[in-house]
């Protein structure tokens, strides 16, 4: 095949084959470490933005998502509740219970304050 690869020592070869292992793990290195960066910047470019815009998926249809009132009420709670100034990776809990804390104070007479909570103290009201 090569006419100088017959007149190699195994020393040789196997130098080759190691630098040509080096040199393709170097390579894949660069790659995986400019993907990351890439990455990296995206999540800074979307913090930078002041919003979390989320990813919708192409192949979701409109006959796949529900539109009763039942559900539109519902997401619009969910989105109330966000605070899309928070990036979800830095603070979780802030992203998705924000604005929810800041628009119902606990009471004094409770040592815990949730949706629940709140859906049955309306309905107490509704029944008396």
């Amino acid at each position: 095949m090569f006419p100088w690869f017959s007149s190699c020592t195994r020393l040789e070869l196997l130098l080759l084959i190691m630098c040509l292992l080096l040199a393709i793990g170097v390579i894949a290195l660069i790659i995986v470490v400019s993907r990351k960066s890439q990455g990296q910047a995206d999540i800074e470019d979307s913090k930078a933005s002041g919003a979390y815009t989320g990813h919708i998926p192409p192949n979701i249809k409109l006959q796949d998502i529900c539109l009763s009132k039942g559900c539109v009420n519902a997401a619009s709670r969910l989105l109330t509740s966000i605070d899309p100034s928070v990036h979800p990776c830095d603070d979780f809990f802030d992203f998705a219970c924000g604005n929810w804390n800041k628009m119902n104070v606990v009471p004094e007479d409770k040592h815990s304050y949730t949706t629940f909570s709140m859906l049955g103290d309306e309905i107490q009201v509704i029944l008396k």
